[in-house]
């Protein structure tokens, strides 16, 4: 088996609490094992979730980018709806990546023609 980590050492590491663990595990987004009665996290799933993160820290909130592009939030949702960009999913929250950014930038000063 993969070495398991306790969820307060997980949520350590991972800068969350032990209640968002519980809830990742809850929804389906990682799946709890049992080791000697105590629930664990796998190092698999640990990993993940420290992508995630990584993913999300490089990434800017619809408002941000909106701000930064001197543009509407819905313009930009506009280019996720037709294809142009895609959002990263936090929860109920669209963010965007920085690639996506960049390109949203090229989009708006002409450099990509999209269809």
């Amino acid at each position: 088996m993969d070495k398991t980590y306790s969820i307060a050492k997980a949520s350590q590491i991972l800068g969350l609490g032990r209640d968002c663990i519980y809830r990742y595990d809850r929804i389906g987004k990682i799946k709890l094992v049992e080791v000697n009665s105590f629930k664990k996290v796998t190092e698999e799933d640990l990993r993940m979730l420290k992508r995630e993160q990584a993913k999300i820290k490089n990434s800017y909130t619809i408002s941000k980018a909106a701000e930064m592009l001197n543009i509407s939030r819905w313009t930009i949702y506009e280019h996720e709806r037709k294809g142009d960009i895609k959002f990263i999913k936090q929860g109920k929250l669209n963010r965007l990546s920085k690639d996506e950014f960049e390109k949203l930038k090229e989009l708006r000063n002409g450099k990509i023609h999209t269809n």
